[in-house]
């Protein structure tokens, strides 16, 4: 199991969703990195992270509305 933190900003309004029955919050935050390259050009690249707490959370929505910079820390897995 990973665990992970991370500091991004919201890409779009958070969502509660209804699946099976069970309710949850999704919501994607974006990360970006600045580096120099080879040839000392400024560069950046930015990793999305899909995000989903489980449960009946809907009271966070209105906190959770695009570009609100949020710290995420929890469990999830990584796919490239």
């Amino acid at each position: 199991m990973l665990f992970f933190s991370t500091i991004g900003n919201l890409g779009r309004d958070a969502e509660l969703k209804l699946q099976d029955g069970r309710e949850f919050v999704t919501f994607t935050i974006a990360t970006t990195d600045f580096f120099k390259d080879a040839m000392g050009n400024k560069q950046e690249t930015t990793q999305w992270i899909s995000c989903t707490i489980n449960g009946r959370n809907e009271s966070l929505l209105p906190f959770l509305k695009k570009g609100v910079k949020v710290f995420i820390i929890g469990r999830g897995s990584a796919r490239l």
